[in-house]
């Protein structure tokens, strides 16, 4: 895991570089300008796309937190709805479930599966 914390910016690096090097090409050939305006034009391009990237992302952060109440809402009126067609009166916690829940039982049911087959 400590080799992947090093990896990942070398790598979104690379990427950024990559880009802007293929820019700085594409600067040269269709208007002309060498050296230092293509690169410059092509780092500020790709600054603003980076912004505009981030601004969206935020945009959609902050939409997703506002409505998670009324998605909370929804899933609890869903779950209520399925708990009394099953006949449950109220909807189980997550310990509820692990204490019902026998893993002997399971492992046992999927060995025997694995024996058959196998």
């Amino acid at each position: 895991m400590q080799g992947r914390s090093l990896l990942i910016p070398f790598a979104i690096a690379m990427i950024i570089w990559y880009l802007i090097n293929a820019l700085k090409r594409t600067v040269e050939q269709r208007t002309g300008a060498k050296g230092w305006v293509s690169m410059t034009v092509s780092i500020l391009v790709i600054i603003v796309g980076i912004a505009l990237i981030v601004q969206l992302i935020s945009g959609n952060i902050a939409a997703v937190s506002d409505a998670a109440p009324n998605y909370q809402a929804n899933l609890e009126k869903f779950l209520e709805g399925a708990m009394a067609l099953v006949g449950m009166d109220r909807v189980p916690s997550l310990q509820q479930l692990a204490e019902q829940f026998d893993v002997r039982s399971f492992i046992r049911g999927v060995a025997g599966c694995r024996r058959r087959r196998g």
